[in-house]
């Protein structure tokens, strides 16, 4: 197998094994944005896309802003309802 058709199918892994920890998160006019279950309950996101703090969604559950820092451009949301898919860590993660 080549170098380039392994990290295809190392890359698909990875995709596939993350893929259930995105959420769709609403919190600003325009379309959606997406987001990543760090918990059983908590979301990370980018801050510029929670343009307000009420009316927050992900996948249809209500939302609250936990905490953000614009600065590094993230926020953490907190999800009522639920329980969602935490991301795999490193430990978790299938070899590569």
């Amino acid at each position: 197998m080549s170098q380039l058709a392994q990290f295809s199918d190392e890359l698909a892994a990875l995709v596939q094994a993350t893929a259930p920890s995105i959420y769709t998160v609403n919190a600003r006019r325009r379309l959606p944005a997406t987001g990543v279950a760090i918990s059983a309950n908590h979301i990370l996101t980018v801050s510029h896309v929670v343009e307000k703090d009420a009316g927050i969604t992900v996948q249809g559950l209500p939302a609250k802003v936990a905490g953000r820092d614009p600065g590094l451009d993230l926020c953490v949301l907190t999800v009522e309802g639920g329980p969602l898919t935490p991301a795999a860590t490193a430990q978790t993660l299938p070899q590569v």
